[in-house]
């Protein structure tokens, strides 16, 4: 059975030797033209808005896992707690290198939808409370 277009994956992602998403020798992979209708580019929201006005409120969430209260730490074994953390430290670097002014249109395209995919992956090994997820959106 052949897979459909639309679920393939982007050729040009590229990934280190540990496996995670290297996010500048992506960039540097992504030529154009692409296929704007597969999952990766159709499924992130158009109102996702990844960029340096987002900094901010990612250090204060990064912060807070720093500071996370002696209680609700106890509830996490010390590798829950570093991968929390090296999630966010993800989320904020996508969201520096878009401040880069050498993006092509493309690039910064695929950075923000790799913006929105890194987040939501964080959100996954970050837990939240009912209310917390509710104010995400």
């Amino acid at each position: 059975m052949e897979k459909k277009k639309s679920l393939e994956k982007p050729q040009w992602l590229v990934y280190d030797t540990e496996g995670e998403l290297d996010l500048q020798a992506t960039l540097k992979a992504v030529s154009g033209p692409v296929d704007k209708n597969i999952v990766f580019f159709r499924e992130v929201p158009e109102w996702f808005e990844a960029g340096p006005d987002q900094l901010a409120d990612l250090r204060d969430s990064l912060a807070a896992i720093d500071n996370m209260p002696e209680e609700e730490r106890k509830k996490h074994t010390p590798e829950e707690i570093a991968v929390m953390r090296r999630s966010m430290e993800r989320v904020i670097s996508c969201n520096e290198m878009m401040a880069e002014p050498r993006l092509t249109e493309l690039q910064r395209e695929v950075l923000r939808c790799l913006c929105y995919w890194i987040s939501l992956e964080a959100m996954g090994s970050i837990p939240m409370s009912p209310e917390e997820e509710e104010n995400l959106f």
